[in-house]
């Protein structure tokens, strides 16, 4: 399987947006563990 690092790219920026002013750190990233990370990263493929 080949990805487009440029949509790969786009979907980050993305996630990143929205999940960033939650949680800013890797430690605060980790506390909010699968579940609460899944709604930031669900459009992004096979984030499963």
């Amino acid at each position: 399987m080949i990805l487009s690092a440029q949509a790969t790219d786009v979907s980050m920026k993305q996630a990143t947006q929205k999940l960033f002013p939650v949680a800013n750190t890797p430690e605060a990233i980790a506390a909010l563990g699968v579940k609460g990370i899944t709604p930031f990263i669900r459009h992004i493929g096979l984030f499963n």
